[in-house]
């Protein structure tokens, strides 16, 4: 009896420990949750004059960017798009942007936040709207961000004028075209940078590369950061610059934006396109330059393909619902109500008509 009683107290004795250490096993856990939730909020806050901060906008280009890859023969650095599922960095960025105060900035402070404000709304549009359908409604991946929008039902609008950003300090949503407006017709009698085309990323093959890392407000390193983007983009042979014998090829943004290289707007900076090559081009390219100042030009095909790869993103068994199945299925409810109402009142005169 005595040796029962003993059994029963151990393990009793063992199960309160038990319960006891896991107890205090969840609430050490739950607590230093709790602690890293709290710091989180208490260093976040929206993007204003007093707060430059594009830190985490930098870890998700850290994390997400590899550099030196290759597609379609043309180097670049590609983005992982489906590695932004349940990316706080991307989340609280987004938080920090929408409730960004602008007011105040300076014009290294308007373009830095700009800047990273595309690059960041291009990769949110892909990230965010990775299926396109065929005509019978099967989704498959996007193959390029200007497929972006035409999965709209209700309107098929341009990527570029697809307004996805809401800026609550503006009053305003923004798509690409008008967060480019403005750095290209900077207020504040600013001068346009012409350097901003060799630095908003398209989500494309041919646009210039995505950085593993944010622009940055500090002065010298903005300015750094924008040289060698410019440089970057001209080495590469093959979306950038190239000799061809007594031809130069460049990048079709130099076709695309060339008034603003070529200074007709009252804003640029720029003089020619010759000077912009002449300053950031490679060697070679500025060898052919000083032999040929009136220069025979030539454009790169630009690839609009993806600098990713957003099929993890896209179930391909998934009914995407075209945008043509809302007027068809509205046309049938039209189609037979009214049939409907021609059976109604057709039974209606035959009851009357037996009636009477």
């Amino acid at each position: 009896f005595i040796t029962e009683i003993d059994s029963k107290s151990c393990i009793n004795i063992f199960m309160i420990l038990l319960f006891f250490d896991i107890w205090t096993k969840l609430m050490f856990s739950t607590t230093l949750l709790f602690t890293f939730i709290a710091l989180s909020l208490a260093e976040l806050r929206p993007i204003s004059k007093d707060n430059m901060d594009f830190s985490r906008w930098d870890k998700v280009l850290g994390t997400h960017v590899t550099l030196n890859q290759t597609t379609n023969g043309i180097s670049l650095n590609v983005f992982n798009y489906s590695g932004l599922t349940g990316d706080w960095n991307f989340e609280n960025f987004t938080w920090q942007v929408e409730n960004a105060d602008t007011t105040g900035f300076s014009y290294i402070e308007f373009k830095a936040f700009w800047l990273n404000v595309y690059n960041y709304l291009a990769v949110r549009l892909v990230y965010k709207n990775p299926c396109a359908q065929d005509v019978f409604g099967a989704c498959r991946p996007i193959h390029s961000i200007t497929e972006v929008g035409t999965q709209q039902p209700s309107l098929v609008v341009s990527v570029w004028n697809y307004k996805d950003l809401t800026i609550k300090s503006l009053n305003k949503t923004f798509s690409l075209q008008d967060i480019q407006d403005a750095l290209r017709s900077p207020p504040n009698n600013w001068t346009e940078d012409v350097r901003i085309f060799t630095a908003l990323e398209d989500a494309s093959v041919s646009g210039p590369n995505i950085r593993n890392s944010a622009f940055s407000a500090s002065p010298l390193e903005l300015e750094k950061q924008l040289i060698v983007g410019a440089k970057e983009l001209l080495a590469n042979p093959a979306k950038g610059s190239r000799v061809e014998g007594d031809s130069l090829r460049v990048s079709s943004i130099f076709r695309f934006y060339r008034g603003d290289f070529e200074g007709r707007s009252n804003k640029s900076s720029s003089e020619s396109l010759e000077k912009f090559l002449m300053l950031y081009g490679p060697s070679a390219v500025r060898e052919y330059l000083e032999k040929n100042p009136k220069p025979i030009l030539f454009f790169f095909t630009y690839d609009w393909n993806l600098n990713g790869d957003v099929t993890a993103l896209c179930n391909a068994e998934r009914i995407c619902f075209p945008w043509w199945a809302f007027l068809v299925i509205g046309m049938s409810i039209i189609l037979i109500s009214g049939l409907l109402v021609l059976v109604y009142k057709k039974s209606k005169r035959r009851e009357y008509e037996v009636v009477n």
